[in-house]
């Protein structure tokens, strides 16, 4: 997904998938509500409220602060979701 001046991001497609739960899909702002860009670890907090997981997509590991926009225009699938499973670390 493109990210400019010209033609900012206004929400991010993201999958959440998380073992014995449904999926969860939201549409997320990349930027929180003091202008700066929102993480994984943001995104997952408020879809989910919880924060001791762990995030997996394409088969690596993601960094919980990894910033949405950079996992969009990285490793977005062709529906441009981001897709996500997440781990329990408990």
């Amino acid at each position: 997904m493109d990210n400019s001046e010209a033609s900012p991001l206004l929400h991010i497609p993201l999958r959440l998938y998380i073992a014995d739960r449904p999926f969860r899909q939201v549409l997320i702002s990349p930027y929180n509500d003091q202008g700066e860009c929102r993480c994984l670890s943001e995104a997952v907090q408020l879809v989910i409220n919880e924060d001791n997981v762990k995030a997996i997509s394409h088969g690596i590991s993601i960094p919980l602060h990894t910033p949405l926009i950079w996992l969009s225009q990285n490793l977005s699938y062709p529906d441009n979701f981001i897709h996500v499973s997440l781990v329990s670390c408990n």
